[in-house]
């Protein structure tokens, strides 16, 4: 009877201490911030005249997750590209839902994807060179509406940090001519044109194209 009573307590110990070894679930990290540098490729034009820019800029977001898999993110982004005699700057201002999905189970979990789909404007300004001769002001800002659709992938580096070394993202903006705000119409190249053409149109200016961007990740 002592040696059933012994190996009982003796069981009974072990369970108790493997219990307290065991590690506590991980807490959900809720919060998520990135920033990075950002490419973007965008085909600017009238109907099929379009022609390309290559901007460059940086890109900074901050995400809340509800859940396990599903948050809401806000991002903003700004890029610049020069094509003689026009200077390009935008600053977008971003929201909307987003999914993170881990890969791996446990401790084996080193990666992660995630998916966005935001909306918000696009703040446009395009100013030309000393070369161009102006009446009044010589720069043109409008805002546009913007979509923007894609994910990226995380690889964990440390427990709170994490580099994002690829997000690929297709985005669509669209334009009113009549939204072009600046000085007169002959300081604006190619806005008289674009005017008498069909002024009763409705003529939509639409950038498309993709951007990458790559940085660093903190959750917490």
């Amino acid at each position: 009877m002592r040696k059933v009573f012994a190996l009982f307590l003796a069981l009974t110990c072990c369970s108790i201490l493997s219990s307290a070894q065991q590690q506590k679930p991980a807490a959900l990290d809720k919060w998520e911030v990135f920033g990075g540098y950002s490419y973007s490729r965008a085909y600017i034009g009238i109907n099929e005249s379009p022609f390309p820019l290559s901007l460059n800029g940086g890109q900074a977001s901050g995400s809340y997750y509800f859940t396990k898999h599903y948050g809401a993110t806000v991002e903003f982004a700004g890029y610049t590209d020069h094509v003689a005699p026009l200077t390009f700057h935008t600053q977008g201002y971003l929201a909307g839902p987003s999914w993170r999905f881990g890969l791996g189970h446990g401790r084996f979990q080193r990666a992660s994807i995630s998916v966005d789909q935001l909306f918000g404007a696009t703040h446009f300004s395009i100013k030309p060179d000393s070369s161009v001769e102006c009446i009044g002001s010589c720069s043109i800002t409008t805002n546009a509406f913007t979509m923007v659709t894609g994910g990226g992938v995380d690889i964990k580096l440390k427990k709170h940090i994490s580099i994002r070394p690829v997000q690929m993202e297709y985005f669509t903006q669209q334009i009113s001519i009549f939204d072009i705000e600046g000085g007169e119409a002959d300081a604006r190249p190619g806005a008289k044109a674009l005017g008498t053409d069909n002024p009763e149109s409705g003529i939509k200016l639409s950038t498309n194209g993709f951007r990458y961007s790559g940085g660093v990740v903190v959750r917490f």
